[in-house]
């Protein structure tokens, strides 16, 4: 079930987040796909039809708790992790740039390392650390989210519209060992 001819920049954008087949598509919404730089709503329309050919279709709502202005793939399910869906909704509302959000997943007195061992503390200071506003991004590619205790891990990329990509790598720790924890430091490469 390969991906019917929806024109280069089409695939080109489906390619970034490791999309190669139609049933690739079935976890997201058309709307999730048209945040996809490249992907307009002809290329919908014709995936649409593709899928519905074998039986398929596009999600009918996201997995996500709260809607995003770029497309979100990868380790995003979190079932019965508090901690992973934390630092997941934490990721997405950094790269959002959305201090409400924010404010949910961190402590007040947050402290953020940086690879050139700065210490920066609260969430301004996190917001400003991103090198890319999120309307410079196409998608956001979770690639793991680690969790154990009070301690928790993330990768993954930031593809930007122009096609340039950032990886990214954090390690989070918890305020403490509870469920309903928020994240108090974070170290960012």
């Amino acid at each position: 079930m390969t991906l019917p001819n929806i024109g280069r920049p089409a695939r080109n954008a489906l390619l970034t987040v490791n999309i190669t087949e139609l049933k690739q598509l079935t976890p997201f919404t058309a709307q999730d796909i048209l945040k996809l730089h490249g992907v307009g709503p002809k290329a919908v329309e014709m995936l649409t039809k593709a899928l519905e050919a074998e039986g398929l279709y596009f999600a009918e709502k996201s997995e996500l708790p709260f809607s995003t202005p770029f497309m979100v793939v990868g380790d995003l399910g979190c079932d019965n992790a508090p901690k992973r869906r934390v630092v997941r909704d934490y990721l997405i509302a950094s790269w959002m740039q959305d201090q409400a959000q924010l404010t949910k997943c961190l402590s007040e007195e947050v402290t953020i390392e940086t690879t050139n061992s700065e210490s920066h503390h609260g969430l301004e200071a996190l917001i400003s650390l991103r090198s890319v506003s999120p309307e410079q991004i196409s998608s956001l590619e979770i690639k793991q989210i680690l969790s154990h205790g009070k301690y928790a891990s993330a990768h993954g990329k930031v593809t930007k519209h122009d096609g340039s990509a950032i990886h990214f790598a954090e390690f989070q720790t918890f305020e403490s060992h509870k469920k309903d924890a928020r994240i108090s430091h974070i170290t960012i490469y």
